[in-house]
């Protein structure tokens, strides 16, 4: 599953996943974490579009091994 998300979301940081932003399929990406609400976890993308400059934020329940 890979929605955006809500604004007034809120979560806890868990950890940052890490990946190789100098690959060109994470153009955009500033970060890939995993948060925590309510003893559930999931991660989060951060990315910005290169072309607007308007920061994104993206959930997934994608496993940490798919590139952000």
């Amino acid at each position: 599953m890979i929605s955006m998300l809500k604004e007034n979301s809120i979560a806890t940081l868990v950890e940052s996943i890490p990946f190789d932003s100098r690959h060109e399929i994470n153009t955009g990406v500033e970060a890939y974490s995993v948060y925590e609400n309510k003893g559930i976890k999931f991660n989060v993308v951060d990315y910005r579009d290169p072309e607007t400059g308007k920061l994104h934020r993206f959930v997934t329940t994608l496993p940490m091994t798919i590139n952000p």
